[in-house]
């Protein structure tokens, strides 16, 4: 399990940030600081990745990304940050930090993300992935996204419905139903019904952060 800090004075902030990351590298160890003299009392340690915002009170960007950067100098640091200056860039390219503005869309934060980590785990590519049978809808990680046919029946086993219901609803056979629950289990990285829809639920969220409301159709 990777560690992960992140350096910012918005506790919702914190909860986004942790959630985009945790999309890309699964499950970390959190932990989290509100302003520079709280980052300065912590000791020093092994930490993968070190988020931090720059417009942080009672300090300037300089000093966070010095501290960030004499504290913590083999971790992947990502300054994710409202100050878009072309100045500010460029002093964020100088301390070895990744720069995020905090107005880039959801799609290119996980493009930009991946690519520093050198992960490739969430699919951005709305043209590779949408046909006349696949959807949008992708698990973290997995190789394709479900088809059409499997999220349809997702749905409709997220309201808790059973093989038969499924299967009257949409006009299937209680086989065809099974076996598009087979699929998307094999898909999602799943084994029961339980975990699937957890998966599903998370995956379908995800897509519609990257691709829209389009997503879902």
């Amino acid at each position: 399990m990777k560690s992960m800090l992140i350096v910012e004075d918005h506790p919702s902030m914190v909860l986004v940030i942790q959630e985009m990351l945790t999309e890309i590298v699964g499950k970390t160890e959190l932990s989290s600081v509100l302003n520079l003299q709280e980052l300065q009392r912590t000791t020093p340690n092994s930490v993968d990745i070190v988020v931090f915002d720059l417009n942080m009170p009672g300090s300037s960007a300089e000093e966070v990304l010095k501290e960030t950067s004499s504290r913590f100098p083999m971790s992947r640091r990502i300054c994710f940050t409202a100050d878009d200056r072309e100045s500010t860039q460029a002093l964020v390219a100088e301390h070895g930090a990744l720069f995020l503005s905090k107005s880039l869309a959801y799609k290119d934060l996980i493009t930009k993300i991946q690519g520093y980590l050198g992960s490739n785990v969430v699919s951005t590519d709305i043209d590779l992935k949408r046909n006349d049978f696949q959807s949008l809808i992708q698990a973290p990680g997995a190789t394709k996204p479900l088809t059409l046919k499997q999220v349809s029946v997702l749905n409709l086993v997220t309201e808790g419905k059973t093989s038969k219901e499924i299967a009257r609803e949409l006009s299937m056979s209680p086989d065809t139903v099974r076996a598009h629950i087979k699929g998307a289990f094999d898909r999602l990285g799943t084994s029961n019904r339980s975990a699937a829809v957890q998966v599903f639920l998370q995956a379908k969220k995800l897509a519609e952060r990257i691709h829209g409301s389009e997503a879902l159709c």
